[in-house]
């Protein structure tokens, strides 16, 4: 090839490559997609590898009733009967009367539409992974479209849910009708039980429906003088709470962990919202790791 021929070609690839950085699409493993879309995969799979990270569901699959863990950090396989299983495949997902929709906050993304009719997603099994932690971080980014349409609790809906059915054993964390069947907002709400009696928080800030966050929840059980913090879109949140705490946390290794409604098999609490993705880490984030989240490994 000639001088100039040279010359011409590497000119071309500066080109392209200019077009590739300014066009709003890039070229991934031979998929078209949002060029924010390929700068969230690459902080995604910077997340995945957090050694504090229990469960981390990014609701891309876009078909099929499974869900895949990605976390994978820290604990590396589960002797059962003799079989190592990996995490990702152990706590997978299954879905139940959900609908996968490209709505995501990520353009181009898939993420989790649950209809407010007791469609959930729940953890095969019980992995000890996420038994009686003494101290986590609850992470999930979503649209809270409105009401669901359960009876239990009008107007509340369940977003992780690892309490029993007597309301005695384990933890949740949901969304609660702030005043009187208020249409067009929600509150975040905690609650975890003690052995002797329970306690219940809420996050200050009233939040609207048909609105994308992301929201968290830090909590350490080890101690009934502890209290939750939220966190709304990277920002600490005021908490209220009931107080009069007492007891021990209680055991919840007999309970399933689900999201989008109370337990595996019952339609209690459902919620109405699309999700995008969700994170429990085993540890308290401190506020810098929250606001880092979501500012940048998280969200953007």
């Amino acid at each position: 090839m000639s001088n100039y021929g040279q010359k011409m070609k590497r000119r071309l690839a500066g080109i392209l490559v200019i077009i590739a950085v300014l066009s709003p699409v890039s070229l991934i493993r031979g998929e078209d997609i949002s060029r924010e879309y390929a700068q969230w995969r690459a902080c995604r799979d910077n997340l995945k590898t957090n050694s504090s990270l229990v469960l981390y569901y990014t609701m891309e699959e876009g078909a099929g009733n499974k869900v895949k863990n990605l976390a994978e950090g820290g604990i590396k396989g589960i002797e059962v009967e003799g079989i190592s299983f990996k995490r990702t495949s152990l706590l997978n997902g299954d879905i139940k009367g959900a609908e996968w929709v490209k709505e995501s906050h990520i353009p181009g993304k898939y993420c989790l539409s649950l209809g407010g009719n007791g469609a959930r997603m729940f953890v095969s099994g019980l992995p000890a992974e996420i038994n009686n932690l003494p101290q986590k971080t609850l992470m999930v980014t979503l649209k809270v479209l409105g009401q669901g349409t359960g009876t239990a609790c009008p107007g509340c809906g369940r977003i992780i849910d690892k309490e029993n059915d007597t309301y005695n054993a384990g933890w949740r964390l949901w969304i609660s009708n702030p005043a009187n069947n208020a249409k067009d907002k929600f509150r975040l709400q905690y609650n975890h039980n003690f052995t002797e009696k329970g306690g219940s928080w809420f996050a200050q800030n009233l939040l609207e429906f048909h609105k994308w966050y992301t929201v968290a929840m830090t909590y350490d059980c080890t101690s009934v003088s502890n209290v939750p913090v939220f966190y709304i879109n990277g920002e600490k949140a005021g908490t209220g709470w009931n107080e009069g705490i007492r007891g021990t946390s209680t055991d919840d290794s007999t309970i399933e962990l689900c999201f989008g409604a109370m337990g595996k098999e019952a339609v209690y609490w459902p919620l109405w919202a699309l999700v995008d993705e969700i994170a429990i880490f085993n540890r308290v984030l401190a506020d810098k790791e929250i606001k880092d989240l979501y500012g940048g490994e998280w969200y953007k």
